[in-house]
């Protein structure tokens, strides 16, 4: 199942939140979309990970572990907005 929040997206599997998928302007933890991840690191601090994705052609991630959730936040270079984010467990 899928409920479509606008800004967020979150996907279940069975019956417990899998991901939530967040779009232009969604906010999490004071970080909104649409941020340079250099903003993000401000906010947040140095990622866990942050480089070219391996699972997305073209694309630069940044992500973070929090209380065993990894949130992450794609963009298309280092220095380019962030266009979506991550959240799963």
């Amino acid at each position: 199942m899928i409920i479509d929040k606008g800004n967020y997206r979150v996907f279940f599997h069975n019956n417990l939140v899998s991901s939530i998928d967040l779009r232009e302007n969604a906010e999490v933890l004071g970080v909104k979309i649409g941020m340079t991840p250099n903003q993000i690191k401000q906010i947040l601090g140095e990622p866990y990970h942050e480089g070219m994705s391996w699972e997305w052609d073209d694309l630069y991630e940044m992500y973070y572990m929090i209380n065993g959730i990894q949130i992450t936040f794609y963009s298309y270079s280092p220095d380019s907005p962030t266009m979506s984010g991550l959240i799963k467990g």
